[in-house]
């Protein structure tokens, strides 16, 4: 019978992730986990250190012994389970014991995370052409979201930052990279395009407006396939979601 850690080789893609009581978006992250090495991809900043498995343990147990990026030096110990068609790990983030099952609560510092096998890289899309829409340039902060007209939780959406460079987007909540891809300008004013080529909706092409006012912007895109929005609102037969937003940089 194979060891946990031989059948944990490779690139995993988080397919959902859930902090401190409420679900999150899991945007691009990765693991690739290399031998005893893992390598954390799409979370802001560059990852990795060495990874523990005690898989004699109820539940089995991980720990993540962080020696490169912000989290150098730090060690978060977690449980995890190995299913056939991925993994779930929850991890305690913030230092501490492990979590003693599979779910998260409000202030815990937890995160439980569902991962499934992925190529271990994206490949390079080529944008579709459009011009830069240089008002929305620089890096904005979420205010608020609303995405099929449900809010992300408060604390989580105060996290969003989204980064306008040229063409070129991206849209992290913290240290995950959620989005990223190439936003136009789509004709006429406060029209846009969002090519997604990672994370959330990759592949995809999003219509979508805006409006501007000194250093407050509000978005409304609309799903994949669908017609762009009419006006600054979100709902669930629509699929929109309509953030608000203030310039940071």
């Amino acid at each position: 019978m194979a060891r946990d850690l031989d059948l944990l080789q490779g690139a995993w893609a988080l397919a959902s992730l859930e902090v401190d009581g409420a679900p999150a978006p899991a945007g691009s992250a990765r693991i690739v986990i290399d031998g005893e090495r893992f390598t954390a991809i799409g979370m802001g900043a560059e990852y990795g250190g060495r990874i523990e498995l005690h898989p004699s343990r109820e539940p089995k147990a991980i720990t993540m012994l962080f020696d490169v990026g912000p989290e150098a030096g730090a060690a978060n110990h977690g449980i995890y389970e190995i299913a056939a068609d991925g993994w779930r790990l929850c991890l305690a983030t913030r230092g501490g014991p492990a979590p003693v099952e599979f779910k998260t609560i409000r202030g815990s510092g937890h995160a439980l995370e569902t991962l499934t096998r992925a190529p271990a890289a994206v490949p390079a899309v080529a944008p579709l052409g459009g011009e830069p829409v240089e008002e929305l340039q620089g890096e904005w902060a979420m205010v608020s979201c609303k995405k099929a007209g449900m809010a992300i939780p408060a604390g989580f959406a105060k996290s969003g930052r989204r980064t306008i460079s040229g063409i070129d987007f991206v849209l992290n909540f913290g240290t995950l990279q959620h989005m990223k891809g190439f936003l136009t300008r789509d004709g006429g004013p406060g029209l846009l395009r969002l090519q997604v080529t990672e994370g959330e909706g990759q592949g995809n092409v999003q219509l979508g407006i805006f409006e501007l006012k000194g250093d407050k912007l509000r978005t409304c895109m609309a799903g994949a396939g669908r017609p762009r929005p009419a006006g600054y609102a979100s709902s669930a037969e629509g699929g929109e979601t309509f953030a608000v937003w203030k310039r940071s940089g």
